[in-house]
């Protein structure tokens, strides 16, 4: 299955070093490959990828010592001999320690052995007979060189050791089937896969790269007990990681699409292996739609937990090929809306064609927070007019913890937060959701802390209104059972702007953020059950806009103060000509009427006595004239 770009450094999680007794790996001199040994070069291969690395590490490159780990430039880590600096780290970043480690770099050099093609000043062609050699050799080279310079690699392996277990272990099986087997590297081999049996990583992406190597080993080197051990685990994380309506459980949308990659490998390795399939395999379909309802207008992924903001992986006859590509080529989803309850996702946009001039909003809710989830539960992102309206702060990578731990907390998402108390890793549960041609609903309810409940309304107008977002928040806290205790209770509504807007604060209930020819408008207003004590700011906070980088923005948030709020807040993007007016009725039952004006247009939102809003309409259209 085609598929266009790289799974870049999703793998890359520095997890807790465990330790394990496993047969050692050390080995005296490896015998040289020469030209009556190499490999066909027709050869089929069971090696299962290389990840993509091997097309950005051609075979000059690592023969002069060079490695690149995409998203980052080329490094020079050894030698054009073959030595090898084991303990460089240029960018001194954990994704690229865990991609060195994984050793699929050498990829380029097997590539070549297997006389599949090379590389040399930008012209591509047929390796000679010498250059698959040296190939080989050097691939050899290399990783005996980094099993002698880590002699606990499998007893005592670090952290970074760990996450990049899987895929080391694939590259392993891969060279086993290019050079032949020789007794080193299947021990090698097997002191990996005896290490993934007693440390399996579970239903997620470094499960998934574990077994895909202990399949390879199993079906390459053996024996075959090896890979149906692989197989075995497989037919549980499948059903694990791809959920029955096609999300993913490792709470974003960037990991989606590598779990994708890994489970159509998978399928097509267990095919070769002459093993058979376990069910689940045809959830697959509904995972590659669910990467593309987690795509934006403008072509990315939405950033929702640890997920980058990047173009998602395509793959040819898939929704994904239509995403994107920004609507060129494919065919879209059938519809507008994604609800996705098992993984806790609503994604609506306006329309797919043309896909980037929709509007489009994004709900969080779902099972409490995990892997690579952030505490982002209730929480909104909104596109609409061609930009960013309300963002979610994004995901900055492993690097920079300090940060990474800020972007990660409530207060970095579009939600409702009680501040100082810890947040909770409970279940969001969807409530309501209702789509209609001129709106879509939702209500969630949770426990975002101990001794806190939380309650939020959302309607969305959509079609031929002006863009309209009212957003209904309640939440109550029991002092007692707050942890930690604290002795003021202190609401706070975050709303983060794009970078580079400009705010202004108007009074307790209306902040304005302007930016060139656009304007964001909330306006806050009062229901009952509304404190009276209430207040509006800004506070400065930041945008990853990719791994390692990010901008500054605003954080634009109403506060009450007490033990109890009710917030209804209507958000708005505009020309920043257009004057943004938000009146109330109170009708005979209680209920609320908001009349919205958007320079020219006005909506009608109906909201019932607590302040939810249910439903939205456009003014009647004027009467015909008589005669």
């Amino acid at each position: 299955m085609a598929r266009r770009g790289w799974v870049a450094g999703l793998a890359a999680a520095a997890l807790s070093v465990a330790l394990v007794a496993v047969p050692g790996t050390a080995a005296g001199p490896a015998a040289a490959i020469t030209v009556s040994g190499l490999p066909a070069r027709t050869q089929t291969v069971q090696c299962p990828s290389w990840s993509g690395l091997h097309g950005v590490n051609p075979y000059a490159s690592v023969m002069a010592g060079y490695v690149r780990i995409p998203g980052f430039s080329t490094a020079r880590v050894g030698t054009s001999s073959g030595s090898i600096s084991w303990g460089a780290n240029p960018y001194r970043n954990v994704s690229w320690r865990v991609w060195f480690a994984s050793l699929k770099w050498i990829g380029g050099l097997v590539w070549t052995g297997l006389g599949r093609g090379i590389t040399v000043n930008g012209v591509t062609r047929p390796p000679t007979d010498a250059e698959r050699v040296a190939a080989l050799n050097r691939a050899t080279l290399i990783v005996r060189s980094y099993l002698a310079a880590n002699p606990r690699l499998t007893s005592a392996p670090t952290a970074e050791q760990i996450a990049s277990m899987g895929n080391r272990t694939q590259a392993l099986a891969c060279l086993a089937e290019a050079i032949g087997r020789p007794s080193w590297l299947v021990n090698a081999a097997h002191a990996h896969t005896n290490y993934i049996a007693s440390h399996y990583k579970g239903a997620w992406n470094q499960g998934q790269e574990q077994d895909l190597g202990a399949l390879a080993v199993g079906c390459i080197i053996g024996p075959s007990s090896i890979a149906a051990t692989a197989a075995s685990r497989m037919a549980y994380a499948l059903r694990v990681s791809v959920q029955a309506d096609g999300s993913t459980n490792e709470q974003a949308p960037g990991y989606a699409g590598y779990s994708y990659v890994l489970w159509n490998t998978a399928l097509d390795r267990l095919q070769r292996c002459g093993l058979t399939p376990p069910p689940g395999f045809e959830r697959l379909p509904k995972l590659a739609e669910f990467v593309a309802q987690a795509t934006q207008p403008d072509g990315r992924l939405v950033q929702l937990g640890d997920t980058t903001s990047a173009v998602p992986l395509s793959w040819a006859g898939t929704p994904t090929e239509y995403a994107a590509s920004g609507g060129a080529v494919g065919t879209p989803p059938a519809s507008t809306v994604g609800v996705y309850r098992n993984g806790g996702y609503v994604f609506g946009r306006t329309t797919w064609a043309p896909m980037r001039s929709a509007a489009y909003y994004t709900l969080r809710f779902g099972p409490g927070t995990r892997m690579h989830g952030h505490f982002d539960h209730t929480a909104v992102t909104w596109y609409a007019r061609g930009h960013h309206v309300l963002m979610d702060s994004g995901f900055v990578g492993y690097n920079l913890k300090t940060l990474r731990a800020a972007l990660w907390m409530p207060a970095a998402h579009n939600e409702l937060v009680l501040t100082g108390v810890n947040p909770a890793h409970t279940a969001t549960a969807l409530t309501r959701s209702v789509q209609t041609d001129l709106y879509d609903a939702y209500t969630m309810a949770d426990k975002p802390n101990v001794g806190v409940s939380r309650t939020r309304s959302v309607l969305v107008a959509h079609g031929q209104t002006p863009d309209v977002m009212v957003v209904t928040d309640w939440s109550a806290a029991t002092k007692a059972s707050l942890v930690p205790r604290i002795t003021t209770g202190v609401y706070r509504q975050h709303w983060h702007l794009p970078p580079g807007y400009g705010v202004t604060v108007s009074g307790a209930d209306r902040i304005t953020a302007t930016k060139g020819s656009e304007k964001v408008t909330l306006v806050r207003v009062p229901v009952v059950g509304t404190p009276s004590s209430r207040s509006a700011t800004v506070t400065r906070f930041v945008q990853a806009s990719a791994i390692g980088k990010y901008a500054g923005n605003y954080d634009a948030q109403f506060l009450s103060t007490g033990w109890s709020t009710r917030m209804v807040t209507v958000v708005v993007p505009s020309a920043t000509s257009d004057a943004v007016s938000v009146r109330r009725t109170v009708n005979a039952d209680r209920s609320y009427t908001l009349t919205i004006t958007v320079g020219a247009r006005t909506l009608y939102v109906s909201l019932d006595a607590a302040g939810n809003p249910l439903s939205a309409a456009l003014p009647a259209p004027p009467a015909a004239p008589v005669g």
